[in-house]
């Protein structure tokens, strides 16, 4: 659904959208949403394609600065909630190749 968000309304509801979901994550205990079982494997792999959605998203020099700050931020906060250490290796990985997109994680 993030997807389709990117192209409504010069892609500010994309951006609310986004600032809703740090919200949310921020909220969540680091690890809570990992738990070893078949719900946490499940919740992997869906949010495997919202991971890929958020680094397209980071690495797309056409995306506005306050979405690709977002997008870090959320995908921080994902891999924090999932404890999949993956998420922060995969964010190392954009920092080193893309280090002029820096944003305050904060």
């Amino acid at each position: 659904m993030l997807q389709e968000l990117k192209d409504i309304n010069n892609g500010r509801l994309l951006k609310k959208s986004l600032a809703y979901l740090h919200e949310t994550l921020s909220e969540i205990e680091i690890g809570s949403v990992h738990t070893g079982d078949k719900a946490s494997f499940i919740m992997d792999k869906s949010l495997a394609s919202v991971r890929t959605f958020l680094v397209d998203l980071i690495m797309d020099t056409s995306s506005d600065k306050e979405v690709v700050a977002l997008a870090y931020k959320v995908l921080l906060l994902v891999g924090l909630a999932t404890s999949a250490v993956d998420y922060l290796l995969l964010l190392l990985k954009i920092v080193k190749a893309k280090p002029h997109g820096l944003v305050d994680l904060k």
